[in-house]
């Protein structure tokens, strides 16, 4: 099981797990201190997350080393533009809750007929004193091939928008 264990996470450290992660979230192993860091350690259908490091402790051992627990959140949105050449993409403009928010994993979306919905989330350290201040973010998001040849209605985290052109 600890092989196993080891080898997942080391896994997701080289491969990356391309729907779950971003720049924001992008693991890291530091050859010299022997240390993974995963930023985004999501719990299903919940509103929890995780930040850790581990570290290696000889053969297929890994250490806990540090912790912290994030609380994931839907951003503002406050408008949404929609490109469609050279390929079309989905550009998000809003703010953030706080200035200890940022990204929480890529943008996606899930099309359902002509409805698109693009998921979107950030995190904030759990129990922190932060700023007022509301960051402002732009995050953009690839879309089907065929959005030019359809009408497409649109929402961010499940809240309808009308997007530019």
């Amino acid at each position: 099981m600890r092989k196993f264990t080891r080898s997942w996470v080391i896994g997701c450290l080289v491969g990356g797990v391309p729907a779950a992660t971003a720049v924001a979230c992008e693991s890291s192993y530091d050859p010299a201190t022997q240390v993974a860091s995963i930023p985004c350690v999501g719990i299903t259908g919940g509103t929890q997350a995780f930040a850790v490091s581990l570290q290696s402790t000889g053969g297929n051992n890994l250490a806990l080393t540090s912790s912290s627990e994030l609380v994931v959140q839907n951003p503002s949105v406050s408008s949404l533009k929609i490109l469609t050449t050279p390929v079309p993409v989905a550009i998000i403009y809003g703010n953030y809750s706080s200035g200890c928010t940022s990204a929480y994993g890529r943008p996606s979306f899930i099309q359902a007929g002509n409805n698109i919905d693009i998921r979107l989330k950030s995190r904030a350290p759990l129990g922190a004193i932060c700023t007022a201040v509301a960051p402002a973010f732009v995050e953009v998001v690839g879309l089907p091939a065929d959005v030019t040849s359809h009408p497409y209605t649109y929402s961010v985290n499940g809240t309808s928008i009308t997007p530019t052109y």
